[in-house]
């Protein structure tokens, strides 16, 4: 399994013709075979910052899928009305607890050190973190933590909540401040990227569209 994250400035008056290009875009993705989801968010602290997810069962759909007609033709729509800040990256799954989707999303990006050790230790960490993540946050919904084919010490991590609470650390019980404190990952790990991001829509089964 496969995730894609490309992120897009919007200028503001150029919004509506940039959700409704990504809207085109994200069925386009879905009607291709092996291509399980598309998903879009605007950060909650810079409005023009928009984020691209899309979920795939392997690297053969993915590229079917930027071959054909349709996602060329949406993915041009796209670029025309927005610029790209953040080129495609890929990442595969290391592990997910709970579900995927909601009307937020924490997106924070790791670069690890110490090679394997550190990675491991990493990994370690993130579940154990997920694990408390899932008994005590009220409104937690799932987290995934993804590693870059392009960079294997980078790392991503994703949480969704139900409330903009739930899905950011600021407000996190007691728990879960003890363990970060015990257990603090800049022993193996530097932040690189944080950013708290609301649901426009994601592409579900079948093609429907969602909106939150």
């Amino acid at each position: 399994m496969y995730t894609v994250r490309v992120e897009f400035t919007v200028p503001p008056g150029n919004i509506i013709q940039f959700e409704e290009a990504a809207a085109r875009m994200g069925t386009a993705e879905r009607a291709q075979r092996g291509i399980q989801g598309f998903s879009v968010w605007n950060s909650v602290g810079s409005p023009t910052k928009y984020a691209f997810l899309v979920r795939a069962e392997s690297r053969e759909a993915l590229n079917k899928m930027r071959r054909t007609d349709a996602f060329r033709i949406a993915a041009s729509a796209v670029t025309a009305v927005a610029n790209l800040s953040r080129p495609p990256e890929v990442y595969e799954v290391v592990f997910d607890t709970g579900n995927a989707g909601g009307p937020f999303l924490r997106l924070t990006e790791w670069n690890v050190i110490g090679g394997p050790e550190g990675a491991a230790a990493f990994e370690a960490r993130s579940r154990q973190m997920a694990e408390l993540h899932q008994k005590a946050i009220t409104g937690w919904i799932g987290t995934r933590v993804r590693r870059s084919l392009a960079a294997p010490n980078r790392y991503l991590t994703m949480r969704y909540g139900s409330t903009l609470e739930a899905a950011q650390p600021v407000k996190d019980p007691p728990a879960i401040q003890d363990f970060r404190r015990s257990n603090p990952p800049d022993k193996y790990t530097s932040q690189v990227s944080a950013d708290t991001f609301e649901s426009v829509f994601a592409i579900g089964p079948r093609g429907r569209r969602v909106t939150r």
